[in-house]
């Protein structure tokens, strides 16, 4: 039985040259905390997936840069504003 079907995206051709794991801590786990974060994330078309993970960290999201030098920035400066 087919369960469904799906696009395979290739970062470099659509102008993204690499491709950044980041990991996220958050201080507090409220509902609401967590929605402010995940509205935030919608606001970055760069950041492709997001997943809350179990052990030291609470989400891994998956970032396509344009190139290395916003690494230090966009999504980075974006979170620093939550409240997290």
């Amino acid at each position: 039985m087919i369960s469904g079907y799906q696009a395979i995206l290739s970062p470099k051709a659509l102008g993204y040259g690499v491709t950044a794991f980041v990991s996220i801590m958050m201080d507090t786990h409220s509902k609401e905390i967590a929605r402010a974060f995940e509205q935030r994330l919608l606001d970055i078309p760069e950041i492709v997936a997001c997943h809350n993970v179990s052990g030291r960290y609470d989400f891994c999201w998956r970032w396509w840069p344009r190139t290395w030098s916003p690494l230090a920035s966009s999504p980075v400066r974006c979170c620093r504003r939550c409240p997290v």
